[in-house]
């Protein structure tokens, strides 16, 4: 029973902290606004990232209060 609770609690948590994030959508420029491919995207403080696709465009999920870099 009391493993049963613990793992309860595990799986609530899982659940309610993918359900605190949100997807962030963006594109990545130059200064002379030509879009860059290939750029890594990070979320701060969790260290996630991603890269840009062929059309400077990326998708990646945060959380409130999360820094892109």
């Amino acid at each position: 029973m009391k493993h049963s609770i613990i793992l309860l609690v595990f799986v609530l948590h899982l659940f309610f902290a993918y359900e605190s994030k949100a997807q962030v959508t963006g594109l990545v420029t130059d200064a002379n606004r030509l879009p860059l491919p290939n750029v890594h995207v990070v979320v701060s403080p969790t260290g996630w990232g991603t890269q840009t696709d062929a059309d400077g465009r990326f998708r990646i999920y945060a959380q409130p209060g999360n820094v892109l870099h």
